[in-house]
């Protein structure tokens, strides 16, 4: 596993390039903040406070993915943080976070294209301001020096890809741009989705978007590096309608790709799927939150198994490191009770 090189110094510059680029000043994506004022700076969260706490440890913590730059051990790890801390960004002011997706914070989550094209957009806004903290550390502080040998600079480039992820996210914003059409009219027609009900409230919690550049079979669907924009997915695990959860896909207009990815998942057998969730989450998704009691009583080799698939970035694990074979584990009891999606998925 990689590490960090012990020299304190070196580490010092890391942690204050990295911390200004994760903490940097809010960036308030309102589709309409152009015409409005904004409030005092808070930090939004992509999944409420609320739900973490279902899954929460009795101090209110939470694991997830932490890269780490403050000490020569791992870079990448597992640790708990608190659900105050958890899935947020500097993404919203209060004002606007509030007015946008009052929707869904005041009611309980519903099947429909509103509720589902809201956390969408919430998804697609985390990992448009992360990318754009991002972009803007990468620029500043590692292009100009671009063929530098210094560990500092390697490390940099190293830090950036593992944070971005190899799925060239931003290349598929060209969609984001109709979601905000969509979110500033309240039109919500153009909204696929599929949802996958399972009968207990979930370890594991995410809500994000990505870019499937394979399905979860191993094949390919779009070339991350080529002159197509992409299309991106957005991929929500959530507590539903009390004791249940949901597992959300949902995209913006029409998506082959998209809709080639959801049917090489629902292909597999039933019993199959839930394990197969896990595996895709933690080998795409880098902003998962999982419950303490869960994974304390994992076996130490599927604690492995899924902490390897955190790292496939940095390892460049080929496409047939796939989610869907079997790796002899059973990571959840999940039972899947039905499926919803809409008319659009169906025709």
């Amino acid at each position: 596993m990689f590490q960090l090189p012990s020299d304190k110094h070196l580490r010092q510059q890391l942690q204050q390039i990295m911390t200004g680029a994760a903490y940097g000043t809010c960036i308030c994506l309102h589709p309409d903040t152009a015409k409005l004022d904004c409030d005092d700076n808070i930090k939004s969260h992509a999944i409420q406070k609320k739900s973490l706490r279902l899954i929460a440890d009795e101090r209110n913590q939470v694991y997830t993915q932490h890269t780490s730059i403050s000490s020569s051990s791992d870079i990448v790890r597992i640790k708990k943080v608190g659900i105050n801390e958890a899935s947020t960004f500097r993404g919203f002011c209060s004002r606007h976070d509030k007015e946008l997706f009052q929707p869904i914070e005041d009611y309980p989550l519903q099947l429909t294209e509103e509720h589902i094209a809201l956390h969408s957009y919430r998804g697609e806004c985390r990992q448009l301001y992360y990318f754009f903290r991002l972009l803007a550390f990468y620029q500043y502080h590692f292009l100009p020096h671009v063929g530098d040998r210094s560990p500092l600079y390697g490390l940099l480039g190293l830090l950036f890809h593992l944070q971005t992820g190899t799925h060239c996210w931003l290349l598929g914003g060209g969609r984001t741009g109709g979601m905000i059409d969509v979110i500033r009219g309240h039109s919500y027609n153009d909204t696929s989705f599929i949802a996958v009900i399972i009968d207990s409230v979930p370890n594991i919690m995410t809500c994000t978007s990505i870019v499937p550049t394979v399905d979860v079979r191993g094949y390919g669907l779009q070339n991350p590096f080529g002159s197509k924009p992409l299309h991106t997915i957005g991929i929500s695990l959530l507590p539903y309608d009390e004791r249940k959860g949901v597992l959300l896909f949902s995209w913006y207009k029409k998506s082959s790709i998209n809709e080639r990815f959801m049917h090489s998942l629902l292909s597999l057998d039933a019993d199959a799927i839930p394990d197969t969730i896990v595996r895709f989450l933690f080998h795409h998704v880098k902003d998962i939150y999982f419950s303490p009691g869960w994974w304390d009583r994992l076996t130490p080799d599927a604690k492995d198994n899924l902490s390897e698939r955190f790292l496939h970035t940095y390892r460049g694990r080929p496409a047939c490191y796939v989610d869907s074979e079997d790796d002899g584990y059973q990571y959840v009891d999940w039972n899947i009770i039905d499926f919803e999606t809409n008319h659009k998925v169906r025709d």
